[in-house]
């Protein structure tokens, strides 16, 4: 990998930290025989979702570190952070506007059948929920029926596009404040700290208010991992001219093997931590996205194949939809009352089978369209 390049590793990567997440909304699967198994070892999203946040941390300010090391950022840029939001989500809105609409009717039918309200107040709330997430404005709310209202993973993207509006600001200040590795390094073991504490003040909140979704998917905790994210990219940009590769081909795989061990532990491990698990996941975050992006050892090798890039490319598109599909599939194991240990598996199989079928697909359309552009 060339300086200031491409880091193919990190787009391979992007593809497994979403099947963690993917994985994770199988939560059918609880009901099932090897139910416990699943809820202990296999339902952590945690993982997949904090390495999301920092890769969008460090892709922005890597980006922005890159075009000033080609003379070709202008102070326009960040002038306006709407402008510079929506830039970064507008070529995924509309699918994800597909993705609302295609929950629209399940959300209704829940409303109605499952919870028991009249149609028209059922049909105002969820024309709310749906103005909401248009807006991207969900996850400001804390409050989970919103938060995760329609398309229960939109919370992700709507957490995004409030961060990125304090992005600019964000991204300037700490090009001001870090003068050098050491203080990137101080504020990064900061800022790790304040992961947990934030966690802390906001979960006294949640117990104490209406607001119940402050601690998982709200910007108000979220924004700390892009700024770590960010941060790392500075200390990035410092070493990646003088990486001793032996070394840090060992750190890459020693940061996977104890992220496979505390995937597989956290269930249980997370009780004797409280809100400090936190750091842990945002330490053995930080360490793994650094590692992989030194592109020293065999595993950013694998993930720098095609076919992990191309898939790191088609994950956002996975997200999107995979959760409407498996909305379905369980409604129509539900309906049909086939559920069964077999089901499950193939409900899961199914699920993430037409889900990258279809990212695929849409990959296909928007690359037909850019080519019908030139």
């Amino acid at each position: 990998m060339k300086s200031y390049g491409k880091i193919e590793s990190l787009d391979g990567a992007r593809f497994f930290a979403i099947i963690i997440i993917v994985f994770s909304h199988f939560e059918f699967l609880s009901k099932y025989t090897f139910g416990n198994f699943y809820n202990y070892y296999i339902h952590n999203p945690t993982m997949g979702v904090d390495f999301f946040f920092v890769l969008s941390g460090f892709g922005m300010m890597y980006s922005y570190i890159k075009k000033n090391k080609n003379n070709k950022c202008q102070g326009a840029e960040f002038v306006n952070s709407f402008s510079y939001a929506w830039k970064h989500v507008k070529k995924i809105y509309l699918y994800y506007v597909v993705s609302l609409l295609v929950c629209l009717p399940l959300c209704l039918y829940d409303s109605i059948v499952v919870i028991g309200k009249s149609f028209f107040p059922s049909l105002m709330n969820t024309l709310i929920k749906l103005f909401s997430c248009l807006l991207l404005v969900q996850s400001a709310s804390g409050i989970s029926s919103i938060s995760h209202g329609i398309n229960g993973v939109g919370w992700f993207l709507s957490c995004l596009f409030c961060i990125y509006l304090i992005s600019p600001f964000l991204i300037r200040k700490l090009n001001k404040v870090v003068k050098n590795r050491n203080i990137a390094i101080v504020l990064l073991c900061l800022d790790i700290l304040l992961i947990a504490i934030s966690a802390q003040v906001l979960l006294l909140i949640e117990q104490h208010s209406f607001f119940d979704d402050l601690v998982y998917s709200s910007p108000y905790r979220r924004v700390f991992y892009v700024i770590l994210g960010m941060l790392l990219a500075l200390i990035y940009s410092d070493n990646i001219t003088k990486k001793n590769v032996k070394i840090w081909s060992v750190v890459e795989l020693v940061s996977v093997i104890l992220s496979v061990i505390w995937f597989v532990a956290r269930g249980k491990m997370s009780i004797y931590f409280g809100t400090f698990v936190y750091c842990i996941d945002a330490l053995l975050c930080a360490l793994l996205l650094y590692s992989l992006a030194m592109s020293c050892g065999c595993v950013s090798r694998i993930l720098s194949y095609k076919v992990f890039i191309f898939l790191g490319e088609i994950s956002m598109y996975i997200f999107l939809f995979h959760y409407p599909i498996r909305m379905y599939a369980e409604f129509f194991v539900s309906y049909m009352k086939i559920a069964s240990d077999f089901v499950g598996i193939i409900e899961a199989i199914f699920i993430l089978s037409s889900s990258i079928i279809l990212a695929i697909a849409i990959k296909h359309y928007n690359d037909l369209k850019v080519d019908n552009l030139k």
